[in-house]
């Protein structure tokens, strides 16, 4: 998802890194979703581009593969949905999020 970063907090020792970097509100409403880059795992290069219309936020890559009938990449990762990402960009929290929920035992 589009984001913006804030290192001065950091730099000052305020603030850790994720709680500089906030969702681009004005640029996901925009209809700015997510753009992932991808590099070939044999040679390098130059990375492909590719954009998912809705802004998710993936963290946690589990596994990446080549598909064997279309060639085309696949991806397994753990991302904030859309609707997370959202309220986030529209309250300007930081990335760090709010831990509350699995401080009170919900992991869902």
């Amino acid at each position: 998802a589009p984001a913006s970063v804030e290192v001065l907090g950091y730099v000052l020792g305020f603030r850790g890194p994720a709680q500089g970097v906030f969702f681009d509100d004005k640029r996901i409403r925009a209809g700015e979703g997510t753009t992932l880059h991808a590099l070939d795992r044999r040679n390098g290069g130059t990375a492909e581009r590719y954009v998912c219309p809705d802004a998710y936020h993936p963290i946690h890559v589990a596994n990446a593969w080549d598909d064997e009938t279309s060639g085309c990449p696949s991806m397994i990762a753990a991302c904030w949905p859309p609707d997370c990402v959202n309220a986030m960009a529209s309250e300007r929290r930081d990335i760090l999020g709010d831990w509350a929920p699995l401080l009170g035992g919900d992991f869902s």
